[in-house]
């Protein structure tokens, strides 16, 4: 059976909402992660921008053809584009990518809410594959943090919520309390 690749660079990190397998750590070239407010959401959604002086790390996910019908259904308020090369075990790939489009992006921030549940469930995988080196990256490399964080814990929103022990909810309060021109609100 053929098989496809795709770059998961949010919460397809995390293992644990996915039973995909194969899936490889690797890295995107030319590529930043970024927040998007859309119209026909009221949460924003993580996606990824061209940007030459980035470089995104995430999973590289193999699924089967009728596989990808499921994952179309998981992301299906993203646009799925194929990528550059990649490189996997000396074949080059060239895996799909899903991001919110920019004719879909509200460019203003003022709308923007982003849950504190989907943050969790995003850090959650980069600590399990990346370590703390890979959480403190992804805050550096991911752009539009302004507007308002959602904290969601006790009733998550997002629908791959995960629980994080308290050490971890401790680490990714602690890197949110850092970004600048964000709220927290429950």
């Amino acid at each position: 059976m053929l098989k496809d690749y795709v770059f998961g660079y949010g919460s397809l990190v995390n293992h644990s909402t996915h039973n995909f397998k194969p899936y490889f750590k690797d890295t995107l070239s030319g590529w930043t992660r970024t927040w998007r407010a859309t119209n026909d959401n009221l949460y924003s959604y993580l996606s990824i921008i061209p940007d030459k002086k980035t470089k995104s790390d995430g999973l590289l996910v193999q699924i089967s053809k009728n596989e990808r019908n499921l994952l179309d259904e998981r992301e299906k308020g993203y646009t799925k584009i194929t990528t550059s090369d990649l490189i996997l075990n000396k074949q080059i790939i060239r895996p799909k990518l899903y991001l919110i489009s920019e004719n879909r992006h509200q460019k203003s921030n003022s709308k923007q809410i982003i849950l504190l549940s989907y943050i969790d469930c995003v850090i959650k995988g980069f600590l399990d594959h990346y370590g703390q080196p890979g959480v403190d990256k992804f805050f550096e490399t991911t752009t539009n943090w302004e507007g308002v964080i959602k904290n969601d814990r006790l009733s998550p929103l997002y629908p791959r919520n995960i629980r994080l022990t308290e050490v971890e909810r401790k680490l990714v309060d602690i890197k949110i309390e850092g970004l600048p021109n964000t709220v927290i609100r429950t």
